[in-house]
């Protein structure tokens, strides 16, 4: 299956008096995606001693986004796009909390916690630059990174 199909819904989230409009797009993948995923849940099901239910497992064969920009704004064939680059953004920043202290603040001051954060983004910005030139020298002279 090459074709991608997508579906989006108008959807409603209510509670009390609160209302959220929010669109439901549904994008149908592959049917070998669809079956290596369906694959890990029966292996990850399967070590729980459980069984996958079958909606589930149908799921599995879809990817669903939820957005509450309008379709005006964006269009339903560029949201897959707008969240692959999303997520990317979500891992550098889980990167940057675990591996460089941006969890580990000490202090309860506002000036030493401000202080504390701007210096280690500016230490960070400075290792994505400087890693950004070792990487393009890597592959430049040994094809590799």
């Amino acid at each position: 299956m090459n074709e991608i199909t997508l579906c989006a819904f108008e959807v409603w989230f209510s509670k009390d008096v609160r209302q959220l409009k929010v669109r439901l797009i549904a994008e149908k993948i592959p049917d070998d995606v669809a079956s290596e995923r369906r694959r890990k849940a029966n292996k990850t099901a399967k070590k729980k001693k459980r069984t996958p239910t079958e909606k589930h497992l149908f799921l599995l064969g879809w990817n669903l986004y939820v957005t509450n920009i309008e379709s005006e704004m964006l269009a339903g064939s560029s949201v897959r796009i707008l969240y692959s680059l999303r997520w990317q953004i979500e891992l550098v920043f889980k990167l940057w909390k675990s591996y460089n202290g941006l969890s580990d603040i000490k202090g309860v001051r506002p000036e030493r916690v401000e202080c504390f954060t701007y210096g280690r983004l500016i230490m960070l910005a400075l290792m994505a630059f400087m890693s950004g030139g070792v990487r393009r020298h890597l592959w430049n002279t040994k094809k590799r990174v």
